[in-house]
């Protein structure tokens, strides 16, 4: 088996670099060009990072509260509601829980319309639902709660039965 020798190169190496390394020597205003750039390079980057970083956080925080608007535009009064903000918001839970997933649990809808008592009860929970994305939904804007209603109980006998009768034996005009 033959060995190899091991050689080392001897001289300059890259004669371009030798040559640079020579002229900063002379003249070291390069050098301080060269960093100056990079330096006005590294704060454009920095700058547009930035800016990227805020377009992206300013769109979101814009989008949150253009969907609290349109839901508040919809929901309506809350002025006489009879039930507080957290049982609106436990109720506005109940109904996502009986229509997100598979299946819609019919008995539970009824249940939360049981206790609504005036339209303002209906527009609060309508407020404290907001906009909701299905746990299967990766993609898109959520929905609001009239949107749930009409895309998930589908049969208008079923919306009329556990719905929408006994929203109207309230007096209650808003139906789904």
């Amino acid at each position: 088996m033959a060995t190899r020798k091991k050689t080392t190169k001897k001289g300059l190496g890259n004669p371009a670099a030798a040559v640079v390394a020579i002229e900063v020597l002379k003249n070291p205003e390069l050098l301080d060009r060269a960093e100056r750039r990079v330096d006005k390079t590294f704060r454009n980057l920095l700058i547009t990072g930035g800016v990227v970083v805020g377009i992206i956080f300013g769109r979101k925080i814009y989008k949150r509260w253009k969907d609290n608007n349109d839901v508040q535009k919809i929901a309506g009064s809350t002025k006489y509601a009879t039930m507080s903000g957290d049982q609106a918001l436990a109720a506005a839970d109940k109904l996502f829980a009986a229509m997100d997933g598979a299946g819609t649990n019919l008995t539970k809808i009824k249940e939360v319309m049981q206790l609504v008592v005036n339209e303002d009860d209906l527009n609060l929970i309508i407020l404290k639902f907001g906009k909701r994305k299905s746990s299967w939904s990766f993609f898109g804007d959520g929905q609001t709660l009239s949107e749930w209603i009409q895309n998930d109980v589908k049969s208008a006998s079923d919306r009329e039965t556990y719905i929408n009768s006994i929203l109207r034996q309230k007096g209650i005009k808003k139906l789904f």
